[in-house]
């Protein structure tokens, strides 16, 4: 019954929004979260109340609209702290301006029973707790407790569920509703596994986008409540203590809609492909658990995360496949089916005598101990895996362990954890870790962790975390983390670290391509190079020509005491730039100026400085060049006010030095330098100077 009004809820405003939109109005959120693991007396103390309290402020400042400042969070408090904290909110609230539209969320994750929140040997009765909350002023208030038989919180109440009317702006609704993670007669139940109660882990991965049903970036208080039961009652359903239902009391009544979190808001999301499908894990950099869900086909999903690097489980029932990503500001990141890798599940021992199914990660043990191979065909390697695999001609195991050694080459039909060397070549169907090294080249079908190196080439079709070198070629169908090395070409479809070679070829990168030509995507860090071409560069593009899509494009128009007019093309990153120009003088026999630029950016407010280096060539006449004409380098501090967007104007001093040969004749510079020194071979002069232009 519950599940069909909650339906009801979710389908009734859609009439009443097509017939009268609702008026935006100004929404200020508050919340108190409480975390308290100790319950007081004999009672077990709790590891991840806390854990689960700092997760759902998280969710709610990053998503749900609640300023940090209006935030609070209670650790292992007394009961009259929370009392305390209650009442002080509701100062807060008073006093705070009238304008506009107000709700207040209460968390809490700790100890309870069926008369009221336990905290450090004390009790807060459940009708003292809601009535509290009833009183705040504001228009919505929601109360989410994460607790042994909280369900009792919402029969205290003695009240009838009401359909909530919850739909868009949230503008007419008003009341309370209390969200409870366990019946009136039910323990909550937490997880090492999860590093958290199994509600609040669900709840806020929710919060985080697997809960929008509807798609339209936003998770409603009904969405979340759905999403949280069923994943609760799935995950508990066979545990020790039983399943674990959710429950709650609505008492909203009125017209809009309760959005607790807008995913449109956050900077870096993931897409999970609607063709994957299963149930998924989700880790950050260090490990952590961060969402679990079960994900159906046909239909994407998105999760709202902090900015870094992830790793996925997807485990279908039948294999268990794995993919990495790395989530980067204000760029939606996809994974997709063909990202994931097959992993070969470790074998783990139970406290016991019996063997059970083993999770995925670390590899399974070896079939044998030792094996020896001397040609194809006669080799003892070949259908089963070994710990340590030796060959003459070739070694052909179906996986190896620690070591595998051979003078021409080694094949392995699965993954290899070790050391794989031969003299020809290496090739690997599976993942890899450790070192490998080969004469000619190394091939791995799967990720690679650790060092990987060839004389000719390396390529790992997945992803590579560690390092690779080689004389030629190095390719990653994944992404890089880490350093590529190489005598002519680097390829990475992403990377993190450094792609050093003649030419670096990579997509969306962190870090720095160094070589002759440098090829990449949107690149945070730096591309050095004699050519680089990048769709946008946040840092610096050192080259001689840095060619930026998204970047700065300018065309300046100068003069100074030598140069008299001039005009350049300016390309380049947010940090540096290039200029290509030509110039003119109105006295002495240089008519023809050519000249080329490399420059440091530096925004200040509306303006700019920038220090500029610039290379000129005088040369006497336009279509005739000298041998060896004049040339005058100008270094240039200019500082730049911009008017309007596309229009600044910039002025600032040069320190500018010429070289001539004297067989050449030395160029009317209409006055005289303030240094002059060399011999018969070469003069230099130098003085300073100004300039004075404008940026279109």
């Amino acid at each position: 019954m519950k599940r069909l009004l909650l339906m009801l809820a979710l389908l009734l405003p859609l009439n009443a929004r097509a017939a009268d939109p609702p008026t935006l109005v100004p929404l200020t959120r508050w919340a108190l979260v409480v975390g308290a693991n100790d319950g007081g007396g004999d009672r077990t103390r709790l590891r991840f109340a806390g854990a689960d309290a700092q997760a759902f402020a998280d969710v709610m400042t990053g998503l749900g609209g609640i300023d940090r400042s209006r935030a609070v969070i209670l650790r292992e408090p007394t009961v009259g702290a929370v009392r305390a904290g209650i009442a002080d909110l509701g100062r807060r609230l008073s006093a705070a301006p009238g304008a506009g539209r107000v709700e207040v969320l209460f968390y809490y994750s700790g100890h309870s029973d069926e008369q009221g929140l336990l905290l450090a040997g004390e009790r807060l009765p459940y009708p003292e707790l809601r009535a509290a909350i009833e009183a705040l002023p504001a228009q919505v208030r929601i109360a989410i407790v994460d607790s042994c038989a909280s369900g009792a919180m919402i029969r205290a109440k003695g009240g009838q569920h009401r359909p909530a009317f919850l739909v868009d702006s949230a503008n007419a609704v008003r009341g309370t509703a209390v969200l409870a993670s366990a019946s009136a007669d039910e323990a909550a139940q937490e997880s090492d596994r999860v590093g958290a109660s199994f509600f609040s882990h669900a709840l806020v991965t929710g919060l985080r986008g697997a809960a929008d049903v509807s798609g339209d970036d936003r998770v409603t208080l009904n969405e979340a409540y759905q999403f949280a039961f069923a994943e609760t009652l799935g995950r508990t359903q066979h545990s020790a203590l039983g399943p674990q239902h959710a429950n709650y009391d609505i008492q909203l009544v009125g017209q809009g809609d309760v959005v607790l979190t807008d995913l449109s808001t956050v900077s870096a999301r993931m897409f999970l492909d609607e063709r994957i499908q299963g149930r998924l894990y989700v880790r950050d950099a260090a490990g952590n658990l961060v969402a679990e869900l079960r994900k159906p086909a046909g239909r994407a999903v998105q999760l709202g995360l902090a900015p870094g690097a992830y790793e996925v489980l997807v485990d279908d029932g039948t294999e268990k496949r794995l993919g990495r990503l790395t989530l980067r500001d204000d760029a939606p990141t996809w994974l997709r089916p063909e990202q994931l890798a097959v992993v070969t599940p470790e074998v783990a021992r139970a406290r016991g005598d019996v063997e059970p199914a083993a999770p995925a990660g670390a590899p399974p043990a070896a079939d044998e101990d030792f094996g020896v191979s001397v040609v194809p065909g006669l080799s003892s390697d070949g259908e089963g895996s070994r710990r340590f695999s030796l060959g003459v001609l070739g070694a052909a195991p179906k996986r190896i362990d620690v070591l595998g050694m051979s003078t021409l080459f080694n094949v392995v039909d699965g993954p290899t954890y070790g050391l794989l060397g031969s003299g020809l070549f290496n090739v690997t169907t599976g993942r890899g870790e450790g070192f490998r090294g080969a004469g000619v080249f190394d091939h791995i079908g799967g990720d690679f962790v650790g060092v990987q190196w060839s004389g000719v080439s390396n390529t790992a079709m997945g992803d590579v975390t560690g390092a690779q070198g080689a004389g030629v070629f190095n390719l990653v169908g994944g992404e890089l983390r880490g350093v590529q090395g190489s005598g002519a070409l680097n390829v990475a479809h992403a990377f993190t670290g450094a792609q050093l070679g003649v030419i670096n070829v990579g997509g969306d990168g962190t870090g720095a391509q160094v070589g002759v030509i440098n090829v990449g995507g949107s690149i945070t860090g730096a591309q050095v190079g004699v050519i680089n071409v990048a769709r946008k560069v946040e840092g610096a593009s050192v080259g001689l020509v840095p060619v930026v899509a998204e970047g700065r494009h300018h065309l300046t128009v100068h003069g100074g005491e030598v140069v008299h007019a001039a005009a350049a093309y300016k390309i380049g990153a947010s940090r540096t730039h290039a200029l290509f120009g030509v110039g003119t003088r109105f006295t002495g026999e240089e008519r023809l100026v050519p000249f080329l630029g490399f420059g440091v950016h530096n925004p200040i407010g509306n303006g700019f400085l920038d220090v500029d280096l610039l290379s000129h060539a005088l040369l006497e006449d336009v279509g005739q060049r000298t041998d060896g004409p004049p040339t005058l380098h100008t270094l240039r501090l200019v500082y730049g006010w911009r008017f309007a967007p596309h229009f600044a104007v910039f002025a600032g001093p040069t320190w500018n030095t010429l070289l001539a040969k004297p067989e050449n004749g030395i160029p009317d510079l209409g006055f005289t330098p303030t240094l002059s020194n060399g011999d018969a071979d070469l003069r230099v002069l130098q003085w300073p100077g100004a300039v004075l232009g404008v940026e279109i």
